[in-house]
């Protein structure tokens, strides 16, 4: 008798469980805006279609950040080399080379968004390089340059002539 009771006791709290396991689940189905479980199959399917999509996307992120991290490896690298170069000669040629390679990006953009971009977004986006390739001040650098330039050849006259009065 004693067992009867106690699997009798154990059955009830078995029942109980299953109903709240139940409910549960028909809560959660119509969390998902269906009506029985069948209908989790799709949600099942939606959210196999969603992380290919989202792997697919995460492998394009990686593609084109390997790629920008190249390009940029490269820019430094070019830059590096460029420290041997009369600055003023190089700010000179950026700044005349610049306009060009520009219209150049703008066109590419627009073809590959296929639409015209607008006056705002050139902007940004022209602000965005600029502080990434460290050019913001370019105009201002050149400038500052080309008066510094200009300081030395005048400071290498004086002290020549002073040289050659002794």
């Amino acid at each position: 008798m004693f067992k009867r009771r106690e699997l009798a006791a154990q059955i009830a709290e078995l029942t109980e469980e299953i109903e709240e396991l139940r409910s549960e689940e028909t809560s959660l189905i119509r969390g998902f805006g269906k009506e029985d479980a069948t209908g989790m199959k799709e949600v099942k399917a939606e959210m196999a279609q969603s992380e290919a999509r989202s792997g697919s996307y995460w492998e394009s992120e990686q593609k084109y950040s390997r790629e920008l991290d190249a390009e940029k490896a490269k820019f430094m690298e070019t830059k590096a080399r460029a420290g041997n170069l009369d600055r003023v000669e190089l700010i000179a040629a950026r700044m005349e080379i610049r306009p060009g390679k520009e219209q150049e990006a703008i066109q590419t953009i627009q073809r590959a968004i296929g639409r015209e971009i607008y006056p705002h977004e050139r902007e940004n986006t022209a602000h965005d390089v600029d502080v990434m390739l460290d050019e913001e001040f370019l105009e201002i650098r050149y400038r500052a340059e080309q008066r510094y330039a200009q300081r030395g050849k005048q400071h290498e006259k004086k002290s020549w002539s002073q040289e050659w009065e002794r």
